[in-house]
């Protein structure tokens, strides 16, 4: 599986995989934040890795991903939230929800969003489309980031002695997390295909 696969790569190969994965865990790819420090912390107590190296490139993969977000919902604003093929990933339902916590207390939803990979994308890019105050954004992201990258890459170090014992566990999870990507896929295909022959009998209609 991924972790396996991760654990048995070597060198300056693994820097820029926890790069990639970083980043790209901020676009819905299924790389989930957590699982990735914690391998960081099992890379770093086996010696594949270095500390001084590993962390700083893992907490600024992480910023960087978090900037990106933040800097597409800035640029595009609210409307972004009205486009069709957004709609159709994100439910308005869900959009709603993440701009009232933000409004309630905008630290504790970007707290929650870094911890829930699920809602780390959409929290971000409302960050920016409702025009939050970049340096009042960054303070929160990086600490928030700093605490759960601490923490994660703690429990990966400590946790790499008995790897073997909860590597079904993780299996599992990575197998789950397949799955619904591969519903996610399937859903959004779905629902893209119903918007286009709503649209092709609406253009018909009109025809007519």
């Amino acid at each position: 599986m991924f972790t396996d696969w991760f654990l048995a790569q070597e060198g300056q190969f693994l820097y820029l995989m926890i790069c990639l994965t970083l980043i790209g865990g901020a676009f819905f790819l299924p790389f989930p934040e957590d699982l990735i420090l914690i391998i960081i912390g099992i890379l770093v107590q086996r010696k594949l890795v270095e500390l001084e190296w590993a962390f700083p490139l893992a907490y600024s993969s992480i910023i960087v991903g978090d900037m990106i977000l933040y800097g597409i919902g800035r640029r595009f604003g609210i409307n972004l939230f009205s486009k069709r093929w957004f709609r159709n990933r994100i439910p308005p339902a869900k959009i709603k929800a993440v701009r009232a916590r933000l409004d309630k207390n905008f630290i504790a939803a970007i707290f929650l969003g870094r911890h829930l990979f699920y809602l780390r994308t959409i929290t971000f890019i409302c960050c920016g489309a409702v025009k939050m105050k970049f340096l009042r954004y960054l303070l929160a992201d990086m600490m928030a980031a700093l605490i759960s990258s601490t923490i994660m890459i703690t429990i990966g170090y400590y946790a790499s002695e008995n790897y073997e014992s909860i590597r079904g566990y993780i299996q599992k999870t990575e197998i789950i997390l397949a799955i619904a990507l591969v519903l996610g896929g399937l859903y959004w295909y779905y629902r893209h295909r119903k918007n286009q022959k709503v649209l092709v009998n609406t253009s018909e209609s009109d025809l007519n």
